[in-house]
């Protein structure tokens, strides 16, 4: 079998799928399709990914803090606010569904302005998650970096659930 064939793509995402959630309890999966089908994608939860091409004047550098961060431990504080947040944690995951679809219609559409303005929409939403929360998705150091970042006409994010581990750089 080779990972060429989409069916041995499809049968090996859902079998990590499946052991990612029992390891982190839940998650969206992003590393998964990422690991199994490269390249830049379009996720959605429970849907195929789809292939894009970044926009071409679009730079990008993903950093590495030298500390990990644990997905379960951040996983928690959100769903525990979930259960008392009511409708704040939906206006909160909405505006990140809104900067996801923003930043996947810029990449379809090769606008790196607009992946860009994007980027910086989905770090005030994940700024919001984390204070709301109670969890530090968005780290003092990350928040000062997207500072400096905005400056330069770029942002600079968490990657994944945040915690400061790892984080993207976006710019034209």
């Amino acid at each position: 079998e080779s990972l060429e064939d989409a069916a041995v793509r499809d049968r090996l995402m859902k079998h990590e799928l499946d052991a990612h959630a029992r390891v982190q309890a839940g998650g969206s999966g992003v590393d998964i399709a990422a690991s199994v089908h490269g390249g830049a994608l379009v996720y959605t939860m429970n849907r195929p990914p789809q292939r894009v091409r970044m926009p071409h004047n679009l730079v990008w550098q993903v950093f590495f803090s030298g500390q990990s961060a644990r997905t379960s431990d951040l996983r928690a504080k959100v769903d525990a606010f979930k259960a008392r947040g009511g409708h704040r944690h939906a206006a909160v995951l909405s505006q990140l569904g809104v900067s996801a679809h923003a930043g996947a219609l810029a990449a379809e559409q090769g606008d790196g302005e607009a992946l860009v303005h994007a980027a910086r929409t989905a770090f005030e939403a994940l700024s919001a998650l984390g204070e709301a929360a109670d969890a530090p998705i968005v780290t003092p150091a990350v928040r000062e970096l997207a500072r400096v970042a905005t400056l330069e006409g770029a942002a600079f994010l968490p990657s994944g659930a945040g915690g400061g581990d790892s984080s993207v750089f976006v710019g034209t």
